[in-house]
């Protein structure tokens, strides 16, 4: 058992997780301490660490300086997680801190931003329009992962089970 493997065990959770809500602990208790608890979108006080977020004040995406913006403290602050999301261009549910909790598992990471109207396909590994998708409200974006004609190429090569 390496060390990671023995910290996990011990913690009953994987260390890296436990690192980010030691982190997050440590930042929301500071942000308390210094009175920076305040939300920045909507201005009342941030009591909830589970509604606690990191804002960027102007976003950093689609920008010609993406790193200057996303790295500067002077473009950061802190907001309930509601008031942040509800201030993205990108769809989310109409309940984050639901949503978020059920999908803390998978890495937000490996999500890919379409432009609008258009829907990624996990298996052609292209943007397409959103009309060559099925809809699934259980997806963050409200399609199927695989476009119309995957799934059919899928569900055509995967043999009937034997009854």
């Amino acid at each position: 058992m390496d060390c990671n493997e023995k910290k996990s065990f011990e913690l009953k959770m994987s260390y890296g997780k436990a690192c980010n809500i030691l982190r997050k602990n440590i930042l929301f208790n500071l942000a308390k301490k210094l009175k920076l608890n305040i939300c920045y979108r909507c201005g009342k006080k941030i009591v909830d660490i589970n509604k606690f977020s990191i804002d960027h004040k102007k976003s950093w995406q689609n920008t010609t300086q993406p790193i200057k913006l996303f790295f500067d403290f002077n473009n950061i602050a802190f907001s309930h997680l509601k008031c942040n999301i509800a201030n993205t261009t990108y769809k989310y549910p109409s309940n984050p801190e639901k949503f978020f909790a059920k999908t803390r598992k998978h890495s937000a990471s490996l999500r890919i931003i379409s432009p609008k109207g258009y829907n990624w396909c996990f298996s052609c590994k292209k943007h397409l329009l959103v009309s060559e998708f099925h809809k699934n409200k259980s997806n963050i974006y409200g399609f199927q992962r695989q476009c119309i004609i995957c799934r059919k190429k899928r569900r055509l090569s995967t043999p009937a089970p034997i009854v």
